[in-house]
């Protein structure tokens, strides 16, 4: 499931380009870090502990930024699983 979400996330990319683009041109909203996950025993948030085979914590900035449109984001009602990880 892991290297399904991670191919829809390459995908995903030319969007997150375009919204992110966009967003800047017009100094807008530019998600600069989002990250999903469980943080009950994490002391200090750096990059080794995000994205690894065995962590639970995960980068979302690419997909959250898509979520943008004119500088607002849009969350919809589901639950946040069904985003693309």
């Amino acid at each position: 499931m892991r290297k399904e979400a991670l191919a829809a996330k390459e995908l995903m990319g030319a969007m997150f380009a375009r919204v992110r683009a966009e967003e800047e041109a017009k100094r807008g909203l530019v998600i600069v870090r989002a990250v999903f996950g469980r943080f009950e025993f994490l002391e200090t948030l750096d990059s080794d502990a995000v994205n690894r085979p065995d962590s639970d914590i995960i980068d979302v900035t690419d997909q959250v930024q898509v979520l943008v449109k004119d500088s607002k984001l849009f969350l919809h009602e589901a639950s946040k699983v069904q985003l693309l990880l």
